[in-house]
């Protein structure tokens, strides 16, 4: 069964950082390491709070976060079936998420902090924020399947949570 869970963003919602690597949550764009040659297709890597909350800050398109590691045997799992699939990148393209993505493969107080926040204690994990709305992330199941992926897409891509990111 597949599970949906929304809870408050906390201290990770964009605008009231209070933890971690930045005191204040403040940081603009060229402060991110994002390569040159980044596409929209891309996954951004995320190594702290600081980036994180300046991208949630950055646009309003639904932001998918992914949290991983090269140790992780479900993440490599979950990526090979669903996240990295024509059919996702199809999803991600058509309703402009920007994709994220935290590596725990080595300890990180930042990671550490934002499960934490949200509840969690490993992963992976997978969130999504709302195109509209920082305050509220719907986290995933760790067994991702497309069908919950594509769900949670469309609820964060429209106001109504409507079956068409158009």
């Amino acid at each position: 069964a597949e599970k949906q869970e929304y809870k408050s963003a906390g201290n990770y919602s964009a605008g009231n950082y209070s933890a971690g690597n930045s005191s204040t949550g403040n940081s603009s764009a060229n402060d991110i390491d994002i390569p040159s040659q980044y596409k929209d297709t891309d996954w951004i890597p995320v190594d702290k709070a600081s980036t994180l909350l300046t991208l949630l800050n950055m646009e309003k398109k639904p932001v998918f976060l992914s949290i991983s590691a090269d140790w992780c045997i479900t993440c490599k799992v979950n990526e090979r079936l669903v996240l990295n699939t024509k059919r996702a990148d199809k999803l991600f393209r058509t309703c402009q998420v920007i994709k994220l993505k935290a590596d725990w493969t080595k300890p990180s107080h930042f990671i550490e902090s934002y499960l934490k926040t949200l509840g969690r204690a490993g992963i992976p994990f997978y969130a999504i924020y709302q195109y509209d709305n920082r305050q509220n992330v719907q986290l995933l199941s760790e067994l991702l399947t497309y069908s919950e992926l594509e769900k949670a897409v469309l609820r964060a891509s429209s106001p109504s949570g409507k079956q068409s990111c158009s």
